[in-house]
Order: C-alpha cells, then structure tokens, then sequence
C-alpha cells in the first residue's frame, strides 16, 4: 500500500496539483506553474510532458523568451475538453455544454411532461439531448469530463433522494448517473442556481455574494425551492433537504404551497375565466391562445391562457389579472420574510421567474415587505440569469469540482 512519502503517491498528488492550476489559469509557463504550486522546474516540466502526452494540457503556438537560455514553452487546458449541465426540472430540460473556461459551446432548451415519460423517459431524454449538444459541439464522449444534473428534489451527498412526495421525488432523481455518459453527478437544483446567482461553485466557499454572503435563492418558475447561503457557504442539511420548501403546504391555508410563480399564473387565471361576472382581457374566443400542456395527472383538459397572458393583462391595466399579481406578491412578501427571519438572511434572490412577471411581482411584493411587517427586511431581488440559472449553476459546479480534486474526475 502506498504511503505518504511514496514517489508513485507523491506523483500522482503533484499531478493533481498542476492540473488543478492549469484548469483556473490559461495560458501558462512552467515558471509561472513553479510559483503557484511550490513544486521545483523539473517536476513541473516532467508532469507538463507528461499532461501533453496524456492529452489533458497542449503546447501554444507561441513561446516565451527568458534570458539567453531555450524558450520557455507554454501550455494551457487541451480546448478539446468539455463538462456539461443539465437542468432536468419537471416541465424542461435545459443542457449546457462548456469548455473548461465556462464558454458555452452549445446548448439548449426544451419543454418535457415527466409524468408522462416516466423515470426510463427521463433519463432517456436527457440522454439524447446530451448527445445531439455534445455532438453540435463536435465533443466526444471521451472529451466529456463531467456532467453536473441539477434536479427538483433533495440530493444528499452519494447523489440519493428521500422517498417521498407521492413519487415526485424518486421520479425526478430518475437514474441520471447510471444513464447518462462519463462521470454525473447529481444536485439539487435550488443549491446550483444559489452557487451560480451568488457567485459561488464547489463548496459556496469562493466569489463573493450579493449581500454580506447571506442570501436565499428561492426558484418560482412551477415549485417554490430555495438554495441558502449562510456564513458564506451552502447549507445541504444531512439529507440534502436544506431550503426544502415543504413548509409552504403549512404556511399556506390553501392546496398550493408549493406551487411557483408561473403555475399561481395558470391556476388563478383560471378562476377569474371560470367566474362570468368578471370582465377581463383575459377571456379571449377559444383558440386564440398558446395551450398550456394538459396534465397528465388529472386528465384536466388544456386551457388557453399563459403566464404571457397574464402579464400582458397586468401591462393593460386589466383589474382581474392585476389581482393576481397581487396575490402571487402577497405570498412572495411572506415567504421571504419567513426565510429571513428563519436563516438571518440579508437577501432573497428571485431566481427561474417568468420575465413577463417578476418586475411586477418584485415591485409589490417589496411594497408589502415595508409597509406590512418590520426591519430587519430582506432586500428582494430579481436573479441575474432568469431561468437559466440552474444550467448556468451545473456548469459552474462542475468546472469547480474539477478545480477541488481533478485526479477525481480526470484519471
């Protein structure tokens, strides 16, 4: 068994060292490498060789003179290298596929019914997808260091969910790492779109967040679902359930709880269409509208109005569909506060919100904050990446666990 002062031991974690500046630094020398890591010319140069022919790190084109000596040559991460998110949510799956400097290469997004696909359809879909983007991004499946699935259900470390939700929860952690190519890993989709809205990855210990470093990134697109920093770093709970958002079917004395921003939308405006006294622009001839997706649950028939609709009502001045954007603020203000005064949180950052009515929503739903409740008052805030922040949040875990322990992932 190898032991600490092994050379075959001592080579491997020196490589892990190399590799891991070189994955954070460009373009480099081994001079520049000998600085950051401590590690003497030779054993750079040696690992450097030893990386090109591995097919991890390339020689640029150009190289730097020091002195009368050889040039120095310099190498960087081989561009060939990829990692990719998946954002695997309920009603869509967003991919996005990277370098290992966070440029998307290629991506997408599209709408799915996972009621209807079941567990083996999930996972097959979010298969083909990651295929057709790895192969627009010309990327092979040996070129695919990492995949980082951020789904709506708790994640505990070993990438395992509770059961629980009458199904919801197995059905979303559906089998990813054993169905998709190269290394996965799983993650709730909360933690990734706090990591990414606040400026931290891996551990929430780096980059600097909104506020003094205690933020909630609560998700309202379909679900209510937070991701919490505290103290500057991610909270997960022992099963990975922190920022779980069970509470609301509590907090709320109606069958919606947990229900987002977009699905309040759908459901609300279909009371005010089933209500005849009303005089709204919601109520449109039939066919008109964009259809939602039926629900597959229920059975219930497909209806015409949108979260588009609604907004576009609010823009109008129309008094019924204003009335549910009071709603939506009014339970938004309490949720807030409740994360506020539960986690000392400084900051909630409203993050997967449909565009069409978060300006609204915010505007109220901080009105409600001042003029109903006392300081201290979390500062509401729309997320920097709209709905994009849970693919956005897995590229940038990936790319941060790989910078934690490359041999992990590279060997």
């Amino acid at each position: 068994m190898d032991s600490a002062r092994s050379p075959r031991l001592l080579r491997r974690i020196n490589f892990g060292v190399v590799l891991g500046y070189a994955l954070g630094a460009g373009e480099f020398t081994a001079a520049r490498a000998m600085e950051a890591t401590s590690l003497t010319r030779a054993t750079v140069l040696g690992l450097c060789t030893e990386m090109v022919e591995a097919g991890w790190l390339e020689e640029c084109g150009a190289t730097t003179r020091i002195g009368p000596g050889r040039p120095a040559h310099r190498y960087r991460i081989a561009g060939r290298l990829r990692v990719a998110g998946i954002d695997a949510g309920e009603h869509h799956f967003s991919v996005r596929v990277a370098d290992l400097h966070g440029e998307q290469v290629a991506g997408g997004r599209e709408e799915v019914d996972s009621w209807a696909l079941g567990r083996e359809g999930r996972v097959r879909v979010a298969r083909e997808f990651l295929e057709t983007s790895m192969a627009e991004a010309g990327c092979r499946q040996e070129d695919l260091l990492l995949t980082v699935v951020g789904i709506p259900a708790p994640v505990d470390a070993e990438g395992r969910s509770p059961e629980g939700q009458h199904g919801f929860w197995p059905l979303m952690n559906a089998g990813f790492a054993a169905g998709l190519p190269g290394r996965v890993v799983i993650e709730n989709d909360a933690n990734l779109a706090a990591l990414a809205e606040s400026g931290r990855a891996g551990d929430g210990s780096d980059g600097a967040a909104r506020g003094s470093g205690n933020s909630a990134t609560l998700l309202t697109g379909e679900r209510f679902g937070s991701g919490l920093i505290v103290d500057g770093r991610l909270l997960r709970g022992a099963r990975g359930g922190a920022g779980e958002m069970r509470l609301l079917d509590a907090f709320f004395d109606d069958p919606e709880g947990t229900s987002g921003i977009a699905a309040l939308a759908r459901s609300w405006a279909r009371e005010v269409l089933e209500d005849p006294a009303l005089e709204t622009s919601l109520r449109r001839p039939p066919g008109t509208g964009v259809p939602d997706s039926l629900d597959s649950r229920d059975g219930h028939a497909a209806v015409t109005v949108t979260v588009a609709d609604v907004a576009a009502a609010v823009s109008a001045g129309d008094a019924a569909a204003s009335r549910i954007v009071d709603r939506i603020s009014w339970r938004i203000a309490r949720i807030a506060l409740a994360l506020a005064s539960l986690l000392d949180v400084d900051t909630v950052i409203l993050a997967g919100a449909p565009a069409d009515l978060i300006d609204a929503v915010l505007v109220r739903a901080r009105r409600i904050l001042e003029t109903e409740f006392y300081p201290p008052l979390p500062c509401l805030v729309a997320g920097r990446l709209g709905v994009h922040g849970v693919v956005h949040g897995a590229v940038e875990h990936a790319l941060a666990l790989l910078r934690e322990d490359p041999l992990q992932y590279l060997s």
